[in-house]
């Protein structure tokens, strides 16, 4: 085995990995209220950039309607079906009021 095979293995391990990327994505956003789900409504909404988003993970104190904030999240492959429309679902990374 040649001297530098091992060296180049390590190089090419390192950069698959480092070049891994999470598709985390920071914005301004607006929380709204869609309605009592039970009843065909949509629940919490998060508007990013006139795009629609539904959270299983924001919390309780940041539900007002209409209320700016900044969020850090990820969009999820699978969507949320409700009241006649279908949301991605975002994972909530962290979120503060603006």
């Amino acid at each position: 085995m040649n001297k530098t095979t091992p060296i180049v293995l390590i190089l090419f391990l390192l950069t698959f990995f480092a070049c891994k990327k999470e598709n985390t994505i920071t914005s301004d956003a607006t929380i709204t209220y869609g309605g009592y789900e039970p009843t065909d409504g949509c629940g919490w909404l998060i508007n990013i950039d006139n795009a629609q988003y539904k959270s299983e993970n924001l919390p309780d104190t940041y539900k007002t309607d209409g209320l700016k904030v900044n969020i850090k999240y990820t969009v999820l492959d699978s969507k949320y079906a409700a009241c006649w429309s279908n949301f991605y679902l975002i994972d909530i990374h962290k979120i503060h009021k603006k």
